[in-house]
């Protein structure tokens, strides 16, 4: 044994990258590396999921697509090589653990009778065609055979889906007769087709660029990445986004669903293409008389038809019925997470928990689905049959909480509504594109933050060396330094030269977009926090959303419109570089943004009362785990009964994109109101008395999210008797600040004063006074009314009037009233209002 562990020849995984151009293809499965460069012409399924891993170890994605006979061909192309550096992620070992455990109980041969009945189902409905449209003459006879028609081609590709992923038939002769049957004869749709971009879709779920389910430039764009004119590396042809595309990206999320309807034509085109095409196509001649089949039988019998009107009526019917497959099948991906770049090895389970999103559905209606309202589980273990899918999602569930991956699963209409926001929310950033694309002939002046993060403006073009010494020869400094060296210049920067750097070329651009540059130049700030401190937006209370930043560190203010919002009447909460607005008018629409990289999306629409008296809004950002939640607490008065208060609170997960409704409560002699805040998984917000309760005005409700205590019981009362409360979190501490009433007149402000809630989140009663403001600056604001803005967060704290623009700023540790510089904004009338909120300045938190 020790003399065969001498003989092992080691090399490590950079040595295992070098390997990936043609005639030189290694891949690494446990730790064993094997030369595929010959092999790849003869892989059953297709060269491209190999090209896309060559260089890197695929142990995952090869338990994943292969059963187990498959182990014991892979002798023959071992090169003698193990990799040295060979290491295993928990989340993986879990997964291949899990794997084995289902092999075991042989969930992968237990096929149940799913093909049988499906096959049946198929060839009644197909007999039901055939006597609708020969033996009856009714027009209805007729929609209905359409209708049935749908449903044919519906289960035919089931039967196509599962019989390309494994063999569902006895033999794999006659398994791939039913994918002939089911794919081309019946279906129109080449398996050959199939097989080619459904292996890559599974292989590279929700890769923008190596993905082609996600490539449907010029009608959708899933995500503004596609704004760019980004490649595919897919179909290896760059996605123009031209104005055709801008015109209908402008308008998907209204034509989201009339596109479904006529799906199938682009299903045949895409057939043609293939089969046309110089590619290598397995069975060429096969699949061309199976399309030659459906090409025949299905003209023949919409021929049948009596007149023109009711043949076209007959074909969009037919048509219509399986957009509901079209629609399923975006539901599972659209609205699930993206990204950039190739797959890779050491992170299938997480890519693939990511890009998925599961369809919750009764057990009965699992043949409606086909199997595939399991995405997650399917893209797993997608040789596992569909009657087993079912069986292991808990399972699957259990491994992602414990690793704390999302794993999604929501109503077929609740995906429907997230898909469309989803479309919606890509939609809008490309009407802002619009105009930052104007923008860019205007003078220096135009502020940085008019220009979208994502915005790649076309590289200089710099003279060719000439024969001529005579003439002058340009070039950029830059092109000298290597791409390390000039990442570490760049962070440098300030943040609003950061943003100004990513449209100077391509090259400072790629550097600058980059996760590693952007998580990179955090910590950095994150270490230095004099170079990260909060700013605050301040804006008019108008329709309009634009205004002004403060940057506190270089005390400098930039022209800023809020991304996603078309008014500035918004609630407002942010947390850790995220922003939450909801609409004052429509308290359904809730947006989440980073307004320095101008990324937002639109969250579902909550539960509860759709019209409220009182909505306190709060967002917390988890960045360990790059997810966030939205709290929303409802307050609406008792019909005929002001005392009585019906209180609710709703929370959004970011992992899940789902609400929950974590508490209600009625509240006797006390209301909500407009102010809330989340600190260490525990909600505050203030209640209000409304009456028969001479002790206090208002007081602090605490609710711990993950619990559903009795709100009162929770119960802190202020620490005197407070004007306008404002509640943030600085740095996991619940931070008041307060108007504090004249004693004879309590609405009316005479100073302000900042408390800081003792003992910690979740378990102080006490208030600890930090500071009041001095005399000279409370007499500064000129027009200080009974209510203002306050903010802030690390250790900042903001205070506005909103009768003027001044601001003025707090500072925790150091305990300093400071004057921030003049804002810009100017009073157009008299009774004109300001507002403001802080928010942090952050590169690498999305939405």
């Amino acid at each position: 044994m020790a003399e065969e562990t001498e003989k092992k020849k080691y090399i490590t995984h950079d040595d295992l990258r070098n390997h990936n151009k043609p005639g030189d293809l290694w891949i690494a499965i446990q730790g064993k590396v094997y030369d595929v460069s010959d092999w790849i012409k003869s892989h059953p399924g297709g060269d491209t999921i190999i090209l896309n891993l060559v260089g890197q170890d695929v142990t995952d994605a090869f338990t994943a697509f292969h059963p187990g006979t498959a182990w014991h061909r892979l002798d023959g192309l071992f090169t003698g090589y193990h990799i040295g550096d060979y290491r295993i992620s928990e989340v993986s070992r879990d997964y291949r653990r899990m794997a084995t455990e289902f092999r075991k109980l042989g969930l992968f041969e237990s096929k149940g009778h799913n093909t049988l009945y499906t096959l049946s189902f198929i060839a009644a409905m197909f007999a039901g065609v055939l006597y609708g449209v020969l033996a009856c003459d009714s027009i209805v006879a007729h929609q209905i055979a359409a209708a049935l028609l749908g449903l044919l081609w519906i289960q035919s590709a089931y039967i196509g889906h599962d019989s390309g992923h494994y063999v569902i038939m006895s033999n794999k002769k006659y398994n791939r007769i039913a994918q002939l049957v089911a794919g081309n004869c019946l279906t129109g749709i080449s398996i050959a087709w199939w097989k080619w971009t459904h292996n890559a879709h599974h292989l590279a779920c929700n890769s923008l660029d190596y993905d082609p389910d996600l490539q449907h430039i010029p009608v959708f764009a899933v995500s503004t990445k596609f704004f760019n004119s980004m490649t595919s590396r897919f179909y290896d042809r760059k996605l123009t986004f031209d104005p055709v595309a801008r015109l209908l990206v402008s308008y998907q999320h209204f034509t989201y669903y009339p596109v479904m309807c006529f799906g199938r034509i682009n299903l045949f085109v895409q057939t043609f293409l293939l089969l046309f095409s110089r590619r290598e196509v397995e069975d060429r001649l096969l699949n061309f008389v199976g399309i030659l089949v459906f090409w025949t039988w299905f003209p023949l019998l919409v021929y049948c038809l009596p007149t023109w009107p009711e043949r076209f009526l007959f074909v969009f019917t037919s048509f219509t019925v399986t957009a509901l497959q079209h629609i399923q099948f975006t539901l599972n991906h659209f609205a699930a997470d993206v990204y950039m770049g190739p797959p890779t090895g050491h992170d299938w389970f997480e890519k693939q928990a990511a890009g998925t999103l599961d369809i919750t559905c009764v057990p009965y209606m699992d043949w409606f689905y086909g199997g595939l309202q399991f995405q997650l589980e399917h893209h797993l273990f997608p040789r596992l049959p569909r009657c087993n899918l079912r069986k292991v999602a808990p399972v699957v569930q259990e491994l992602c909480k414990k690793h704390n991956l999302p794993y999604r699963s929501m109503s077929w209409w609740e995906a429907n509504k997230l898909t469309g926001l989803n479309l919606e929310n890509s939609e809008d950033s490309q009407t802002h594109l619009l105009s930052y694309s104007k923008m860019m002939g205007m003078e220096a002046e135009t502020s940085w933050t008019h220009y979208p993060y994502n915005y790649v403006p076309e590289a200089e073009t710099y003279s060719e060396p000439s024969d001529d010494e005579t003439k002058d020869q340009t070039f950029s400094m830059d092109t000298l330094l290597p791409d390390d060296l000039l990442e570490r210049i760049l962070s440098f920067l300030p943040i609003a030269s950061i943003f100004r750097a990513g449209t100077v070329c391509k090259r400072w651009n790629e550097i600058v977009s980059s996760r590693r540059f952007l998580w990179n130049f955090s910590s950095n700030n994150n270490n230095n926090s004099a170079s990260q401190r909060p700013w605050y937006f301040m804006f008019t209370s108008t329709d309009d959303p634009s205004g002004y930043a403060y940057d506190p560190v270089i005390k400098k203010w930039y022209t800023f419109d809020l991304p996603c919002i078309e008014t500035s009447n918004w609630f407002v909460a942010s947390s850790c570089g995220l922003v939450c607005f909801m609409d004052n008018d429509c308290r359904n629409k809730i947006y989440v943004s980073n307004p320095i990289t101008k990324q937002w999306r639109r969250l579902i629409e909550p539960p509860g009362h759709r019209s409220t008296d009182y909505t306190a809004l709060s967002t917390s950002m988890n960045r360990a785990k790059q997810s966030y939640s939205v709290s929303v607490v409802k307050s609406k008065q008792v019909q005929g009964n002001f005392f009585q208060w019906e209180l609710s609170i709703h929370l959004y997960s970011s992992e899940t994109m789902t609400w929950t409704t974590s508490l209600t409560d009625v509240l006797t002699g006390w209301r909500g109101g407009d102010e809330s805040v989340i600190i260490d998984n525990v909600l505050y917000f203030l209640i209000y008395s409304t009456g028969g309760n001479s002790d206090h005005r208002h007081g602090l409700v605490a609710s711990n999210l993950s619990s559903t205590s009795s709100l009162m019981s929770s119960f802190i009362p202020m620490p005197c008797s407070l004007t306008c409360g404002r509640l943030m979190n600085l740095k996991e501490r619940l931070v008041v600040v307060g108007g504090i009433g004249k004693h004879d007149r309590p609405d009316i402000i005479k100073g302000i004063g900042i408390w800081c809630l003792k003992g910690g989140a979740g378990g102080g009663r006490e208030w600890q006074e930090m500071a009041r403001m001095p005399q000279r600056y409370f007499q500064g604001f000129g027009e200080l009314d009974d209510v203002f803005a306050s903010s802030g967060s690390d250790d900042v704290v903001y205070i506005q009037s909103y009768g003027s623009p001044a601001l003025l700023t707090f500072d925790m540790k150091f305990k300093c009233w400071k004057w921030s510089q003049k804002c810009p904004v100017s009073k157009k009338f008299p009774l004109q209002l300001f507002t403001g909120f802080s928010f942090e300045p952050r590169l690498e938190i999305a939405p």
